[in-house]
C-alpha cells in the first residue's frame, strides 16, 4: 500500500507535525509504505492514497490521476466555509466546536465527495500553537481512520449550499484600540507570534503585541 504525504509549503504549521503523521501510518501495519513529499510531481503512479495537507498551490488534473485516493482534510462542515483559514474565521465567531470534513479532491469543486466528519472541541482558553496542536491530532485521527478502513470507506455527497471564506491578511491582526482585552480576546489567540502577531496603532504609530500563556509548574 503506497500512500503520500504532500505539504508544499514548508513554513506551514502543519509542517512539524508530518514526521510524526508518517510515523503513525507506518504503524497500521508492514505493508504501508509512505511517502513525504512537498511537490506533486514525485507521487508515484498507481499510489493508493495521497493526503494533500496545508497545501496552497493548485493541483493539476493529472496529478489526480496518480492516486486511487484524493484526500483533504479541512476545519469546516463542508460545504460550508470552503478556501482559506476557516478555523481561524470560526474561532473569531466565537466557535469553540471545530467541525472537520476528511473529503475526495479532484479538479471539480463541485464534485468532492466527503467520507469521514467530525468535530475539535476548544475550551476557549488556547492560543495558537495549542490550537495548531489538538488540530494535528484529530487530523491524524480522521486519516488513520480512511486507512485503518480502507478500500470500504464510503464516500457522501455535500448536499447544502456552499459559503466561503477568503485569505487572512496580516492587517486582519489588528486591535481595535477602542475595545477591551476580553472583546478581542480570540484575536490574540489566533494570532501568529511571529508571521503574522497582533498589532495596534496609535498616533500614527504601529505596535506589536506577542502573547504567551503562563505554564505553571
Amino acid at each position: 500500500m503506497i500512500i503520500n504525504i504532500i505539504c508544499d509549503t514548508k513554513t506551514s504549521w502543519f509542517y512539524s507535525f508530518i514526521d510524526d503523521l508518517k510515523s503513525s501510518i507506518t504503524k497500521i501495519h508492514s505493508g504501508i509504505t509512505v511517502f513525504l513529499l512537498d511537490n506533486t510531481i514525485d507521487i508515484q503512479d498507481d499510489s493508493d492514497i495521497s493526503f494533500f495537507l496545508s497545501c496552497e498551490k493548485i493541483v493539476k488534473k493529472e496529478v489526480f490521476l496518480k492516486s486511487h485516493n484524493n484526500i483533504v482534510i479541512h476545519a469546516s462542515d463542508l460545504p460550508k466555509w470552503k478556501w482559506m483559514s476557516p478555523m481561524t474565521w470560526q474561532i473569531l465567531e466565537w466557535a469553540n466546536i471545530i467541525p472537520i470534513t476528511l473529503f475526495e479532491m479532484d479538479e471539480k469543486i463541485d464534485n468532492w465527495k466527503w467520507y469521514i466528519k467530525d468535530h475539535l472541541a476548544l475550551d476557549g482558553s488556547e492560543l495558537l500553537p495549542e490550537i495548531q496542536k489538538k488540530l494535528y491530532l484529530k487530523i491524524k485521527e480522521m486519516a488513520l481512520s480512511f486507512i485503518e478502513n480502507y478500500p470500504d470507506n464510503i464516500d457522501k455527497p455535500q448536499i447544502w449550499e456552499e459559503t466561503f471564506y477568503r485569505r487572512r491578511l496580516k492587517s486582519d491582526s489588528e486591535l481595535d484600540i477602542h475595545k477591551s482585552i476580553k472583546d478581542q480576546f480570540n484575536l490574540l489567540r489566533i494570532a501568529d507570534n511571529e508571521k503574522y502577531p497582533a498589532f495596534f496603532v496609535l498616533n500614527g504609530n504601529k505596535y506589536l503585541l506577542k502573547i504567551y500563556k503562563e505554564i505553571n509548574d
